[in-house]
């Protein structure tokens, strides 16, 4: 094994949601599927070359219409990776993001495809990405949110306090 090479150490789905929607009309064809990803990267405490990589993945088939037909979807599966270590930081941090979830999504895309093979319809079968274009979306996403300030949260009279 080369050591210029991300390690995928294990995998695991820790949620999966797909729902089945009916279409509005017998003859409605599928036109669409939207997709959204997101994804959060954790540091191994007594490892520096692991990473621990949750990609959330959520996506729904829409009809010509706009409206939701088919398969839709909310799922999150979780990657155990060893960064190559002849590697700088940056770069490590970089071939994590872009094939950690190449890696994840096709193992997420076989799974998809299997269990909705069971649904109405067709299988669900997502369609192949770009991963440094969905990586440049969630992390200017991120940076966005990151220098968004938070907003107060107020808490709400309960009956009894609010009478008082």
């Amino acid at each position: 094994m080369s050591h210029d090479l991300i390690q995928l150490n294990d995998y695991s789905l820790s949620r999966i949601n797909i729902t089945y929607h009916e279409p509005q009309e017998d003859d409605t064809a599928i036109d669409s599927l939207t997709l959204g990803f997101d994804y959060d990267i954790y540091r191994h405490e007594n490892n520096a070359s692991r990473r621990l990589m949750k990609l959330r993945v959520t996506g729904c088939q829409l009809d010509d219409a706009g409206n939701k037909a088919g398969i839709g979807f909310e799922a999150e599966i979780n990657g155990d990776f060893t960064l190559p270590g002849t590697l700088d930081q940056e770069h490590r941090e970089a071939l994590l993001r872009i094939n950690g979830l190449a890696i994840l999504y096709s193992t997420l895309r076989g799974i998809l495809g299997t269990m909705s093979g069971s649904f109405p319809g067709e299988r669900l079968c997502l369609p192949t990405i770009l991963p440094p274009g969905i990586v440049k979306v969630v992390e200017e996403r991120k940076q966005k949110d990151a220098a968004t300030p938070a907003k107060a949260v107020t808490k709400k009279k309960t009956p009894a306090k609010a009478a008082k």
